[in-house]
């Protein structure tokens, strides 16, 4: 008779046993089987899980309005301390914000635990995952009427059109376009304060 049982993750593991049918039993070298009334029963294998509660945590953060759909596909969790050597925590976060006043919920989409290749997942108890919020704030834009030195010529002078305060998250996203309009003027010497949008 040979008899196992085995499994890896957590979960109760029914075993093997050699059938009734096959079960030979010797006195020596002479078999006694047919002396013998033969049930077999397998055994069982119980793996309990790694003590600990993982929770998971979706990213919150914030990102000045470009134009383009902001993610943030990172996240939180307490995962060291129970998670045994060798396993490794994969998440996956989706979540999207474009424009300033977009819901912009961060959620966690899925999660696994694996070791190389194989899933061990049911060994860990996991706690709801906490979404997270993404946040579009408003980018900056100054708008600059442009000055100017001329000579007085007897006739009204002008400058005209502005700057903006171009840089990292300010300034006009490249492709959009307003309608401000700029312009200063005067005709005797002096400074002259322009109008602008």
């Amino acid at each position: 008779v040979e008899a196992v049982a085995k499994g890896t993750v957590a979960g109760t593991y029914t075993g093997d046993i050699t059938a009734a049918e096959d079960v030979v039993i010797k006195d020596g070298e002479t078999d006694v089987t047919g002396n013998y009334t033969v049930t077999t029963a397998p055994g069982t294998l119980v793996i309990t899980g790694v003590a600990g509660e993982i929770s998971i945590a979706a990213a919150s953060s914030s990102h000045v309005y470009d134009g383009e759909a902001y993610t943030d596909a990172t996240w939180t969790d307490n995962a060291e301390g129970i998670l045994l050597d060798g396993d490794e925590l994969v998440v996956t976060v989706e979540g999207s914000a474009t424009n300033v006043g977009d819901e912009g919920k961060n959620v966690v989409t899925s999660y696994k635990v694996m070791r190389g290749g194989a899933d061990v997942t049911k060994s860990y108890s996991f706690a709801e995952p906490a979404d997270g919020k993404l946040t579009i704030t408003p980018r900056p834009v100054t708008f600059t009427g442009n000055g100017g030195t001329v000579a007085y010529n007897g006739s009204e002078q002008s400058v005209s059109g502005f700057t903006t305060n171009d840089g990292e998250g300010t300034g006009l996203v490249p492709g959009h376009s307003s309608n401000v309009e700029a312009v200063a003027k005067g005709t005797v010497a002096g400074t002259y304060t322009g109008d602008i949008t």
